[in-house]
């Protein structure tokens, strides 16, 4: 079984990735490679739900055009990647909000967090974002917590 996290950052000094691997299987990595092949081993899947750069885009409708406008080939690599059993994490906002209901739809897919948003984890998320995907991970039977977790309420997809 795999999880797959999806977000629209990458960058190794991205938060996302570091949190992961911090938050999630306590392990520090020296690099990006590093932390992804610990992650891979753990028998998860960090996929990101747009390639093209939005990082310098501002916050809003550009943004969301193009993670939209990319869901067919998120979708593609889905279907490449992992198996219709596998649970999905939706990681920030505007990922939640675009994607959620997107990929429900499907029906191929569990979306774990289809009625909470994940924050991404940075400007001072880092403990709330831990605290959201480490129940989500304990879900599934090959992995254990690295220290009891304990639920921290999101915000509803509803309420945005």
């Amino acid at each position: 079984m795999q999880v797959n996290i999806f977000t629209t950052r990458t960058g190794w000094r991205g938060a996302i990735i570091h949190a992961m691997m911090k938050q999630t299987l306590g392990i520090n990595p020296k690099s990006k490679d590093e932390g992804l092949r610990a992650f891979a081993k753990s028998g998860f899947l960090l996929l990101d739900a747009t390639y093209r750069p939005v990082n310098d885009l501002p916050e809003g409708r550009t943004r969301d055009r193009i993670i939209e406008d990319d869901f067919p080939a998120l979708v593609e690599e889905l279907r490449e990647y992992a198996e219709p059993e596998t649970k999905v994490i939706l990681v920030k906002k505007n990922v939640c909000n675009l994607l959620v209901h997107k990929l429900k739809n499907l029906k191929q897919f569990k979306v774990l967090n289809s009625e909470k948003i994940v924050p991404y984890p940075g400007c001072g998320q880092q403990s709330k974002f831990g605290n959201m995907v480490r129940p989500m991970l304990a879900l599934l039977s090959q992995f254990e917590p690295i220290k009891p977790a304990q639920t921290i309420p999101g915000p509803s997809l509803a309420s945005t």
